[in-house]
């Protein structure tokens, strides 16, 4: 699967018809069924590593867990994003 931006997004749903276009977003996660989907906007930094279950927001780490495997930024401050409920 290919990854697209924000502007390849837009194309694809203005070639969607009216009744797709207003219907719910859904989204899927490797971990979550499809769920309605919602627009967001991170308030801050979020972080993942490989031995976590979850991402977790800057403001939520301990000291020692940019130490963890795979540590990395996943989601800066102000980044657009797509949720789920």
């Amino acid at each position: 699967m290919k990854t697209i931006t924000w502007k390849e997004l837009k194309e694809k749903i203005e070639k969607l018809t009216e009744e797709q276009q207003n219907a719910k977003v859904l989204i899927w996660g490797e971990s979550t069924p499809i769920t309605e989907a919602f627009f967001d906007i991170a308030s801050e930094k979020d972080c993942y590593a490989d031995d976590w279950d979850f991402a977790t927001c800057e403001s939520d780490l301990e000291e020692r867990d940019n130490e963890s495997p795979g540590f990395e930024l996943i989601v800066s401050k102000g980044t657009p994003y797509l949720n789920y409920l």
